[in-house]
Protein backbone atom coordinates (compact mmCIF):
# COMPACT_ATOMS: atom_id res chain seq x y z
CA UNK A 1 0.00 0.00 0.00
CA UNK A 2 2.62 2.58 0.86
CA UNK A 3 4.79 1.59 -2.31
CA UNK A 4 1.12 2.20 -4.55
CA UNK A 5 0.70 5.47 -2.20
CA UNK A 6 4.36 6.89 -3.38
CA UNK A 7 3.85 5.80 -6.98
CA UNK A 8 1.00 7.98 -7.26
CA UNK A 9 2.51 11.14 -5.25
CA UNK A 10 5.26 11.01 -7.93
CA UNK A 11 2.60 10.39 -10.97
CA UNK A 12 0.87 13.29 -9.87
CA UNK A 13 4.37 15.33 -9.28
CA UNK A 14 5.39 14.91 -12.67
CA UNK A 15 2.21 15.22 -14.14
CA UNK A 16 1.98 18.52 -12.44
CA UNK A 17 5.24 19.78 -13.56
CA UNK A 18 4.74 18.70 -17.49
CA UNK A 19 1.78 21.00 -17.29
CA UNK A 20 3.84 24.24 -15.70
CA UNK A 21 4.22 27.23 -17.82
CA UNK A 22 7.11 29.63 -17.41
CA UNK A 23 5.93 33.43 -17.02
CA UNK A 24 8.09 34.37 -19.23
CA UNK A 25 6.68 32.47 -22.37
CA UNK A 26 3.11 33.98 -21.26
CA UNK A 27 1.97 37.59 -23.05
CA UNK A 28 -0.63 38.05 -19.94
CA UNK A 29 -3.06 40.62 -20.44
CA UNK A 30 -3.95 42.86 -17.72
CA UNK A 31 -5.70 45.49 -19.27
CA UNK A 32 -7.47 44.93 -22.71
CA UNK A 33 -8.59 48.58 -25.07
CA UNK A 34 -11.33 48.50 -27.55
CA UNK A 35 -11.77 51.62 -30.27
CA UNK A 36 -12.59 52.75 -32.92
CA UNK A 37 -10.56 54.61 -36.07
CA UNK A 38 -12.22 55.66 -39.22
CA UNK A 39 -14.56 52.68 -38.93
CA UNK A 40 -12.16 50.20 -38.31
CA UNK A 41 -12.12 48.10 -34.87
CA UNK A 42 -8.38 48.76 -33.18
CA UNK A 43 -7.81 46.25 -30.31
CA UNK A 44 -4.93 46.92 -27.82
CA UNK A 45 -3.62 44.73 -25.04
CA UNK A 46 -1.45 45.60 -22.30
CA UNK A 47 0.49 42.93 -20.71
CA UNK A 48 3.48 42.77 -18.16
CA UNK A 49 7.20 41.59 -19.18
CA UNK A 50 8.82 39.05 -17.29
CA UNK A 51 11.95 38.54 -19.36
CA UNK A 52 15.05 40.34 -16.65
CA UNK A 53 16.43 41.11 -19.36
CA UNK A 54 14.01 43.68 -21.26
CA UNK A 55 14.33 47.32 -21.31
CA UNK A 56 10.68 47.70 -21.38
CA UNK A 57 8.29 46.01 -18.15
CA UNK A 58 4.90 46.58 -20.18
CA UNK A 59 4.24 45.36 -23.97
CA UNK A 60 1.61 47.36 -25.81
CA UNK A 61 0.16 45.56 -28.75
CA UNK A 62 -2.62 47.73 -30.99
CA UNK A 63 -4.05 45.52 -34.35
CA UNK A 64 -7.19 45.84 -36.17
CA UNK A 65 -10.32 43.53 -36.15
CA UNK A 66 -13.94 42.85 -36.86
CA UNK A 67 -14.57 41.79 -33.21
CA UNK A 68 -12.50 40.88 -30.42
CA UNK A 69 -11.61 37.49 -30.65
CA UNK A 70 -10.26 38.29 -33.94
CA UNK A 71 -8.28 40.45 -32.04
CA UNK A 72 -7.05 38.14 -29.76
CA UNK A 73 -5.83 36.59 -32.12
CA UNK A 74 -3.58 38.51 -34.13
CA UNK A 75 -2.40 39.53 -31.30
CA UNK A 76 -0.77 36.46 -30.60
CA UNK A 77 0.94 36.89 -34.10
CA UNK A 78 2.86 39.70 -32.33
CA UNK A 79 3.18 39.04 -28.58
CA UNK A 80 6.66 37.83 -27.41
CA UNK A 81 4.95 34.53 -25.72
CA UNK A 82 0.99 32.97 -25.78
CA UNK A 83 -1.32 35.24 -24.77
CA UNK A 84 -4.15 34.33 -22.26
CA UNK A 85 -6.90 36.51 -20.99
CA UNK A 86 -7.76 35.29 -17.55
CA UNK A 87 -6.05 38.03 -15.63
CA UNK A 88 -7.51 40.77 -17.33
CA UNK A 89 -8.41 43.54 -14.88
CA UNK A 90 -9.44 46.25 -16.89
CA UNK A 91 -11.57 46.58 -19.94
CA UNK A 92 -11.31 49.93 -21.39
CA UNK A 93 -13.77 50.83 -24.17
CA UNK A 94 -13.00 54.53 -26.45
CA UNK A 95 -16.20 56.56 -25.74
CA UNK A 96 -16.48 57.44 -29.53
CA UNK A 97 -16.76 53.57 -29.63
CA UNK A 98 -19.43 53.39 -27.08
CA UNK A 99 -21.37 55.72 -28.97
CA UNK A 100 -21.38 54.07 -31.99
CA UNK A 101 -21.79 50.38 -30.79
CA UNK A 102 -23.58 48.10 -28.48
CA UNK A 103 -21.16 47.32 -25.73
CA UNK A 104 -22.46 43.43 -25.47
CA UNK A 105 -21.71 42.85 -28.67
CA UNK A 106 -18.08 44.32 -28.93
CA UNK A 107 -17.70 42.19 -25.33
CA UNK A 108 -19.53 38.60 -26.37
CA UNK A 109 -16.15 36.40 -25.88
CA UNK A 110 -15.84 37.71 -22.60
CA UNK A 111 -18.63 36.53 -21.50
CA UNK A 112 -18.93 33.10 -23.43
CA UNK A 113 -15.29 32.04 -23.53
CA UNK A 114 -14.96 30.33 -19.74
CA UNK A 115 -11.54 31.21 -19.72
CA UNK A 116 -11.49 34.83 -19.70
CA UNK A 117 -12.38 36.50 -16.35
CA UNK A 118 -15.89 38.57 -15.60
CA UNK A 119 -14.41 40.46 -12.65
CA UNK A 120 -12.56 43.36 -14.51
CA UNK A 121 -13.61 46.75 -14.38
CA UNK A 122 -15.76 48.14 -17.28
CA UNK A 123 -14.49 51.53 -17.90
CA UNK A 124 -14.96 54.63 -21.25
CA UNK A 125 -12.36 56.18 -21.68
CA UNK A 126 -12.94 59.72 -23.07
CA UNK A 127 -10.19 60.09 -25.42
CA UNK A 128 -8.56 57.90 -27.96
CA UNK A 129 -7.39 54.76 -26.17
CA UNK A 130 -4.24 54.33 -27.38
CA UNK A 131 -2.84 57.41 -25.54
CA UNK A 132 -3.82 55.71 -22.49
CA UNK A 133 -2.16 52.66 -23.62
CA UNK A 134 1.28 53.51 -24.26
CA UNK A 135 0.90 56.50 -21.78
CA UNK A 136 4.31 56.32 -19.54
CA UNK A 137 3.18 57.24 -15.77
CA UNK A 138 6.54 57.21 -14.28
CA UNK A 139 5.33 58.31 -10.68
CA UNK A 140 2.85 55.12 -10.89
CA UNK A 141 2.79 51.66 -10.94
CA UNK A 142 1.49 49.29 -13.87
CA UNK A 143 -0.80 50.95 -16.04
CA UNK A 144 -3.17 47.83 -15.10
CA UNK A 145 -2.86 48.34 -11.57
CA UNK A 146 -2.61 52.61 -11.81
CA UNK A 147 -5.94 52.08 -14.19
CA UNK A 148 -7.60 49.60 -11.14
CA UNK A 149 -6.73 51.62 -7.96
CA UNK A 150 -7.64 55.01 -9.73
CA UNK A 151 -10.96 54.08 -10.36
CA UNK A 152 -11.28 51.94 -6.74
CA UNK A 153 -10.21 54.55 -4.89
CA UNK A 154 -12.40 57.25 -6.58
CA UNK A 155 -15.21 55.10 -6.37
CA UNK A 156 -14.85 55.13 -2.50
CA UNK A 157 -14.85 58.82 -3.00
CA UNK A 158 -18.03 58.83 -4.95
CA UNK A 159 -16.42 60.33 -8.37
CA UNK A 160 -17.38 57.20 -10.61
CA UNK A 161 -18.41 53.85 -9.90
CA UNK A 162 -17.34 50.65 -9.87
CA UNK A 163 -18.55 48.33 -12.20
CA UNK A 164 -16.87 44.70 -13.52
CA UNK A 165 -18.03 43.06 -16.41
CA UNK A 166 -20.55 40.64 -14.38
CA UNK A 167 -21.90 43.79 -12.65
CA UNK A 168 -22.78 45.28 -16.16
CA UNK A 169 -24.02 42.08 -17.30
CA UNK A 170 -26.53 41.61 -14.64
CA UNK A 171 -27.91 45.17 -14.91
CA UNK A 172 -28.55 45.20 -18.57
CA UNK A 173 -30.36 42.41 -18.58
CA UNK A 174 -32.85 43.03 -15.93
CA UNK A 175 -35.27 44.90 -17.44
CA UNK A 176 -36.02 47.21 -14.56
CA UNK A 177 -32.90 49.21 -14.49
CA UNK A 178 -30.17 50.31 -17.57
CA UNK A 179 -26.53 50.09 -16.84
CA UNK A 180 -23.83 52.38 -16.15
CA UNK A 181 -19.82 52.01 -15.97
CA UNK A 182 -16.79 53.91 -14.43
CA UNK A 183 -15.78 56.73 -16.76
CA UNK A 184 -12.36 58.66 -17.01
CA UNK A 185 -9.45 60.55 -19.15
CA UNK A 186 -6.14 62.35 -19.21
CA UNK A 187 -5.71 65.48 -17.90
CA UNK A 188 -2.11 67.27 -18.16
CA UNK A 189 -0.95 63.75 -18.65
CA UNK A 190 -2.53 62.51 -16.01
CA UNK A 191 -4.91 59.42 -15.89
CA UNK A 192 -8.23 61.22 -14.01
CA UNK A 193 -11.38 60.13 -13.06
CA UNK A 194 -14.49 61.68 -15.41
CA UNK A 195 -17.90 60.88 -13.53
CA UNK A 196 -20.28 57.79 -14.96
CA UNK A 197 -20.98 56.67 -18.03
CA UNK A 198 -24.83 55.66 -18.90
CA UNK A 199 -26.19 53.21 -21.45
CA UNK A 200 -29.11 52.56 -22.42
CA UNK A 201 -31.49 49.02 -22.48
CA UNK A 202 -29.27 47.77 -25.48
CA UNK A 203 -25.63 48.86 -24.06
CA UNK A 204 -25.38 51.81 -25.76
CA UNK A 205 -23.81 54.85 -24.31
CA UNK A 206 -26.21 57.54 -24.35
CA UNK A 207 -24.35 60.41 -21.52
CA UNK A 208 -22.37 61.16 -18.75
CA UNK A 209 -22.69 61.92 -15.16
CA UNK A 210 -19.84 64.72 -14.26
CA UNK A 211 -17.65 63.63 -10.62
CA UNK A 212 -19.67 66.64 -9.18
CA UNK A 213 -23.25 64.85 -10.60
CA UNK A 214 -22.00 60.83 -9.75
CA UNK A 215 -22.49 61.13 -6.04
CA UNK A 216 -25.94 62.30 -5.77
CA UNK A 217 -26.76 58.72 -8.22
CA UNK A 218 -25.04 56.87 -5.40
CA UNK A 219 -27.36 58.44 -2.97
CA UNK A 220 -30.40 57.82 -5.29
CA UNK A 221 -29.36 53.87 -5.02
CA UNK A 222 -29.04 54.05 -1.54
CA UNK A 223 -25.28 53.66 -1.64
CA UNK A 224 -24.45 56.01 1.20
CA UNK A 225 -21.28 54.15 2.67
CA UNK A 226 -18.63 55.41 2.74
CA UNK A 227 -19.70 59.13 3.09
CA UNK A 228 -21.27 61.59 0.02
CA UNK A 229 -19.32 64.57 0.25
CA UNK A 230 -20.32 67.85 -2.02
CA UNK A 231 -19.87 71.65 -1.21
CA UNK A 232 -22.55 74.37 -1.33
CA UNK A 233 -22.61 78.06 -1.47
CA UNK A 234 -23.99 79.43 1.53
CA UNK A 235 -24.95 83.14 0.36
CA UNK A 236 -28.29 82.87 1.61
CA UNK A 237 -26.74 82.90 5.02
CA UNK A 238 -23.99 85.41 4.93
CA UNK A 239 -25.29 87.08 2.00
CA UNK A 240 -21.45 86.40 0.37
CA UNK A 241 -20.43 84.03 -2.29
CA UNK A 242 -18.86 80.84 0.37
CA UNK A 243 -18.57 77.61 0.42
CA UNK A 244 -19.25 75.25 3.03
CA UNK A 245 -18.28 71.44 3.10
CA UNK A 246 -20.77 68.79 4.27
CA UNK A 247 -20.56 64.70 3.79
CA UNK A 248 -23.99 62.40 4.01
CA UNK A 249 -23.05 59.87 6.67
CA UNK A 250 -25.77 57.72 6.93
CA UNK A 251 -29.84 58.25 5.81
CA UNK A 252 -32.56 56.42 4.49
CA UNK A 253 -33.84 56.64 1.25
CA UNK A 254 -37.32 55.08 0.60
CA UNK A 255 -39.59 54.79 -2.79
CA UNK A 256 -43.33 55.48 -3.16
CA UNK A 257 -44.73 53.82 -6.26
CA UNK A 258 -48.02 54.18 -7.80
CA UNK A 259 -49.97 53.97 -10.85
CA UNK A 260 -52.24 56.68 -11.82
CA UNK A 261 -53.61 58.81 -14.84
CA UNK A 262 -52.05 56.03 -17.52
CA UNK A 263 -48.39 56.69 -15.88
CA UNK A 264 -45.86 55.48 -12.87
CA UNK A 265 -45.51 58.02 -10.43
CA UNK A 266 -42.86 57.90 -7.94
CA UNK A 267 -41.76 59.73 -4.56
CA UNK A 268 -38.51 59.54 -3.39
CA UNK A 269 -37.77 60.41 0.75
CA UNK A 270 -33.97 61.18 1.33
CA UNK A 271 -33.20 61.53 5.38
CA UNK A 272 -30.16 62.40 5.51
CA UNK A 273 -27.44 62.68 8.53
CA UNK A 274 -24.65 65.13 7.37
CA UNK A 275 -21.61 66.48 9.52
CA UNK A 276 -19.52 69.48 8.54
CA UNK A 277 -15.91 68.39 7.16
CA UNK A 278 -15.35 72.46 5.95
CA UNK A 279 -16.28 75.61 7.01
CA UNK A 280 -14.84 78.67 4.87
CA UNK A 281 -17.73 80.61 5.90
CA UNK A 282 -17.64 83.34 9.00
CA UNK A 283 -20.93 81.81 10.35
CA UNK A 284 -22.00 80.60 14.32
CA UNK A 285 -22.90 77.11 12.66
CA UNK A 286 -24.74 76.26 15.79
CA UNK A 287 -26.94 79.54 16.13
CA UNK A 288 -28.49 78.93 12.06
CA UNK A 289 -28.60 75.24 12.13
CA UNK A 290 -32.09 74.85 11.04
CA UNK A 291 -31.50 77.55 8.11
CA UNK A 292 -28.60 75.16 7.17
CA UNK A 293 -30.21 72.34 7.37
CA UNK A 294 -32.76 73.57 5.22
CA UNK A 295 -29.76 74.68 2.58
CA UNK A 296 -28.51 71.10 2.49
CA UNK A 297 -31.72 69.81 1.90
CA UNK A 298 -32.78 72.38 -1.24
CA UNK A 299 -28.96 71.49 -2.27
CA UNK A 300 -29.69 67.51 -2.24
CA UNK A 301 -33.26 67.88 -3.94
CA UNK A 302 -32.08 70.26 -6.49
CA UNK A 303 -29.25 67.76 -7.32
CA UNK A 304 -31.36 64.69 -7.27
CA UNK A 305 -34.93 66.11 -8.99
CA UNK A 306 -32.03 67.58 -11.85
CA UNK A 307 -30.43 63.61 -11.90
CA UNK A 308 -33.67 62.36 -12.46
CA UNK A 309 -34.57 64.66 -15.31
CA UNK A 310 -31.55 63.46 -17.05
CA UNK A 311 -32.38 60.47 -16.70
CA UNK A 312 -36.02 60.67 -18.67
CA UNK A 313 -34.78 63.01 -21.09
CA UNK A 314 -31.94 60.22 -22.13
CA UNK A 315 -34.79 57.06 -21.47
CA UNK A 316 -32.37 55.23 -18.76
CA UNK A 317 -32.75 54.10 -15.32
CA UNK A 318 -29.52 53.61 -13.52
CA UNK A 319 -31.24 54.22 -10.40
CA UNK A 320 -33.53 51.29 -10.53
CA UNK A 321 -36.79 52.84 -10.75
CA UNK A 322 -38.37 49.79 -12.68
CA UNK A 323 -37.45 47.41 -10.08
CA UNK A 324 -40.13 49.65 -7.79
CA UNK A 325 -42.71 49.48 -10.50
CA UNK A 326 -42.59 45.75 -10.89
CA UNK A 327 -42.50 45.11 -7.23
CA UNK A 328 -45.72 47.27 -6.39
CA UNK A 329 -47.67 47.50 -9.93
CA UNK A 330 -46.58 44.68 -11.55
CA UNK A 331 -49.59 44.34 -13.84
CA UNK A 332 -49.11 47.49 -15.50
CA UNK A 333 -45.31 47.16 -14.95
CA UNK A 334 -45.33 43.87 -17.10
CA UNK A 335 -47.39 45.91 -20.11
CA UNK A 336 -44.49 48.51 -20.67
CA UNK A 337 -41.17 45.76 -19.19
CA UNK A 338 -39.81 45.81 -23.13
CA UNK A 339 -39.56 49.68 -23.16
CA UNK A 340 -39.02 50.62 -19.61
CA UNK A 341 -36.95 53.53 -20.67
CA UNK A 342 -39.93 55.49 -22.81
CA UNK A 343 -42.41 54.61 -19.43
CA UNK A 344 -39.93 56.07 -16.91
CA UNK A 345 -39.82 58.91 -19.29
CA UNK A 346 -43.21 59.86 -19.08
CA UNK A 347 -43.51 59.05 -15.40
CA UNK A 348 -44.13 61.72 -12.16
CA UNK A 349 -40.93 61.98 -9.73
CA UNK A 350 -40.76 63.83 -6.80
CA UNK A 351 -38.46 64.08 -4.12
CA UNK A 352 -38.38 65.83 -0.48
CA UNK A 353 -35.61 65.88 1.16
CA UNK A 354 -34.68 66.43 5.40
CA UNK A 355 -31.50 66.97 6.49
CA UNK A 356 -30.12 66.77 10.06
CA UNK A 357 -26.94 67.94 10.97
CA UNK A 358 -25.30 65.26 13.39
CA UNK A 359 -21.56 66.62 13.86
CA UNK A 360 -19.81 69.95 13.28
CA UNK A 361 -16.46 68.73 13.36
CA UNK A 362 -14.00 67.88 15.93
CA UNK A 363 -13.35 72.01 16.63
CA UNK A 364 -16.40 74.55 15.56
Amino acid sequence: MKAAALLLCVALFLSGCGMNTKLDSLTMTLTLGLDTDGGKLLSYSSSPVFNKDAKEHTEVIEVNASSLREGRYKIDLFASGRAVGGKIQNVVIGKALAKKKEIPSLLDVLYRDPKNSTTALLIVYDGPVKELMESKQKDKPRLAVAIKDLIMTTAVDKQTVKTNLLDFHRTLFDKGCTPFASEMTRKNGKMMANGTALFDNKGKYVTSLSPKETPFLQLLRKEIKPAIPFTLRTAALTGKKENISVSIEHGKVRYETRYRNGRFQFHVQIDAGVIITEKIADIDISKKQKKLEKMIAHEIKTKTTALVKTFQHHHVDPVGFGLYARAYEYDHWKKVENDWGKAFAAADVSVSVKAKVISYGVIH
